[in-house]
């Protein structure tokens, strides 16, 4: 552990080579973004929804009040709408790609945690106001599959699992890419099956990151360390829930 963290010691992100098989994984998440993308969009207009305010003066009458009349009550008119505000939030999911996420024995976690990213990052970019990026940490070193504001290639999602979890290194990137977006809200959600390298250096730099603003949600794969690390987190015990959780929280987050 080294609980040293300030921009030298932010280790910079290299980026993935455009694997050739990206248009396959492109087409297995094409229908899951579609609906998730048709879900978000319906999440955020219910939140935008235009509500009236009633006055006592105007031109437009609000025919669901003129029973007020019947109580000397005179605000029948629609003066004014007022909408909510519009989603404006930068999104930075980090995917564990540690050798525990990697499909020997067991489960495939690294697939599922890699299509999910790709299908949340494709329904994200079509909602306006979100600014979603994508980066890996696995083995002391962190990749980046999408950055802000950059053009989604679906080969450059492929990453497979291998060495250690340097989880905090992941953080304190994402919040020094995140720090000079114009967006008003900052969330990184970490996704990961296990304990990082060093959970002290976790604990530090979320709260160096708390303290200027930023939003954290965590999703545990079969291991309960997440909600040690962060207070908005879940478990779940099975891979195949992560996408549905992911866009869940990611959901009730842009409109909270």
């Amino acid at each position: 552990c080294s609980d040293n963290f300030s921009v030298s010691s932010i280790k910079k992100a290299t980026d993935l080579s455009e694997a050739t098989n990206g248009d396959s994984l492109l087409d297995e998440v094409r229908l899951t973004s579609s609906r998730i993308k048709q879900q978000l969009r319906g999440i955020v207009q219910s939140a935008r929804q235009e509500q009236y305010m009633t006055t006592r003066r105007g031109s437009k009458l609000d025919r669901n009040k003129l029973t007020r009349l019947a109580f000397a009550d005179s605000r029948v008119f629609q003066q004014r709408k007022v909408e909510s505000q519009a989603v404006n939030t930068a999104i930075h999911i980090l995917g564990d790609m540690s050798g525990s996420m990697s499909p020997w024995g067991g489960e495939d976690k690294a697939k599922v945690a890699r299509e999910s990213a790709l299908a949340l990052s494709v329904a994200l970019q079509a909602i306006p106001g979100c600014n979603p990026a994508v980066t890996y940490f696995k083995d002391s070193r962190l990749y980046s599959a999408l950055k802000h504001g950059g053009r989604i290639k679906a080969g450059k999602f492929i990453c497979y699992g291998d060495g250690g979890t340097p989880m905090a290194d992941a953080i304190w990137y994402a919040a020094h890419q995140m720090q000079k977006l114009p967006e008003q809200r900052k969330l990184i959600v970490v996704i990961s099956d296990g304990a990082p390298d060093c959970e002290a250096d976790v604990h530090s730099v979320r709260r160096l990151c708390e303290q200027s603003g930023f939003e954290f949600i965590g999703i545990g794969i079969g291991d309960e360390t997440i909600k040690r690390l962060f207070g908005q987190s879940i478990v779940i015990n099975e891979v195949g829930h992560l996408q549905k959780t992911l866009f869940q929280l990611v959901g009730k987050a842009l409109i909270n």
